[in-house]
């Protein structure tokens, strides 16, 4: 094994205007696939909402009221296209750990989903 090896290394001399640099490949083949670190922190939570009101579309933007079920507060947002969810259902939104920025509004129902680029709190 160590002369297969060293042989694939002497086949990997790369000569580039008389001078020879050794490829790094062998040295990836001899590294254990051994995690060394554990796996990041989950960027991003998402929570249930109900949409309470549907403020209408106009052209590629929707507005509605919706209320967090974990909190209760409301909120105004909007978004880009529409997901079909209708006034009293369950949506979902997903946000950062930390609840300060929204992503994404996603119906559940029918899978589609859309950004979102304001959110106002109402109460």
């Amino acid at each position: 094994m160590i002369k297969l090896i060293k042989s694939f290394v002497a086949s990997s001399l790369l000569t580039l205007s008389s001078s020879v640099l050794p490829v790094a490949l062998p040295l990836l083949i001899a590294v254990p696939t051994v995690t060394m670190f554990a796996p990041p922190a989950k960027a991003n939570k998402t929570e249930p909402f109900i949409l309470r009101k549907a403020l209408g579309c106009s052209g590629n933007t929707c507005e509605v009221i919706v209320v967090s079920q974990n909190t209760a507060k409301v909120y105004k947002i909007e978004y880009f296209g529409r997901i079909g969810a209708a006034e009293g259902t369950e949506i979902m939104i997903e946000m950062n750990n930390y609840g300060d920025r929204w992503y994404e509004v996603i119906n559940p129902v029918n899978g589609k989903s859309s950004n979102i680029y304001s959110v106002q709190i109402i109460n």
